[in-house]
């Protein structure tokens, strides 16, 4: 038992951990935590829908012109300190 007195004392508490952490994470959600790769996909049902180009092309322009405005809004306001500050 002499070999066992050339382990760090840390290890001693360090590898235990280890240990139960890395079966923790192996057996929760039913063995999938640690092969998540080989799992199975999800079921279409819990996917976020697809939505069609058209709508994601309206989507995206209302977005564009509401950072224009934002945009616009900026530099109205810094336009007005501007003016505030040169008197």
């Amino acid at each position: 038992m002499g070999f066992l007195k050339k382990i760090p004392r840390w290890a001693w508490y360090v590898f235990p951990v280890a240990i139960l952490l890395v079966l923790f994470f192996a057996f929760r959600d039913g063995g999938r935590g640690a092969l998540r790769w080989l799992s199975p996909p999800q079921p279409p049902a819990t996917r976020p829908p697809a939505i069609s180009p058209e709508v994601a092309e309206e989507k995206r322009e209302a977005v564009k012109e509401e950072k224009a405005d934002e945009r616009e809004e900026i530099r109205e306001d810094a336009q007005a300190m501007r003016d505030r500050l040169n008197g």
